[in-house]
This record gives structure tokens, C-alpha cells and sequence, in this order.
């Protein structure tokens, strides 16, 4: 996990950690270069092969545009890890959003949420060749 004020591949200066799950931590930081505030997903990969399949999934996500999910603006390898940088929505998770309200969220909100998550795996799989992201949580859809 890396600690506050850390520079990440000599730019991404992290500001704190948004999320913390067993394959992945995101955190918020600043790109100094831009001066941009980006989500920083730090995902662990056992070996090589693991990084080399992130980074080829990655690849292909560059300038992909989805409904509900940050535009990823740039992808590296660092040491046992694989970073992804995009664009920070503001706002929260939709997982942070039913925890502040102390609850599920009204039917109302979820239609459209739900509405957005099937535009945007419509999306994802109608691009040459489909891309399957696996599980995608309420931490990975912001509002």
C-alpha cells in the first residue's frame, strides 16, 4: 500500500486511499505534471504473465469512453504491480453512497444505475474483441 504524499512513476502524487479490497487499493492523487486530480488502482499480480495480461487489457481500454466509468488515462507495470490511472469523477462510489445513506438506495436511483451499467457492458463487449472485466462492484461505478 503506498502512503500519502508518495510520487507514483514520478508523477502521481498520492493524496489518500479511496477504497482498499484484496486485489486492488485505489487512492486519490494529483498529476503533477497536469495538475489533474486521477483515481491511482494499484492492482498486486502474482507473476509476470499476470502484469503482461493487465497491461494488454489496459491497452485496450485506453480512450475507451463508458458511461459510469472513469476514463482511464494511463497504465503501468511497478515492480509486483499494475497501475491504472483515470480520471477522477469527483463525487463517491455508488458502494460509499449506500453507506453514508445508511442503507439501499431508492429504486429510482438503482433503475438508473443498473440502466448505466448495461449501456456501459454493451459497451465493453461490443469493442473488437469483446472485453470482459470480470466482476465490476458498486466501488467501481461513481455518481
Amino acid at each position: 500500500m503506498l502512503a500519502p504524499d508518495t510520487v507514483l512513476h514520478d508523477r502521481y502524487r498520492i493524496t489518500y486511499i479511496v477504497d482498499q479490497q484484496p486485489d486492488a487499493v485505489i487512492y486519490r492523487a494529483i498529476d503533477t505534471q497536469q495538475s489533474l486530480r486521477v483515481l491511482v488502482s494499484e492492482l498486486p499480480q502474482a507473476n509476470q504473465q499476470a502484469l503482461n495480461d493487465v497491461a494488454l487489457l489496459a491497452g485496450q481500454l485506453m480512450g475507451l469512453q463508458a458511461p459510469g466509468l472513469p476514463q482511464l488515462r494511463d497504465h503501468f507495470a511497478q515492480g509486483a504491480a499494475y497501475y491504472l490511472i483515470c480520471d477522477d469523477p469527483g463525487g463517491q462510489d455508488l458502494d460509499r453512497v449506500a453507506h453514508n445513506r445508511g442503507g439501499p438506495l431508492p429504486e429510482t436511483e438503482v433503475l438508473v444505475d443498473i440502466e448505466r451499467l448495461l449501456t456501459t457492458l454493451d459497451l465493453l463487449h461490443g469493442q473488437p474483441p469483446p472485453l470482459m472485466l470480470g466482476d465490476l462492484r458498486p466501488t467501481e461505478l461513481w455518481s
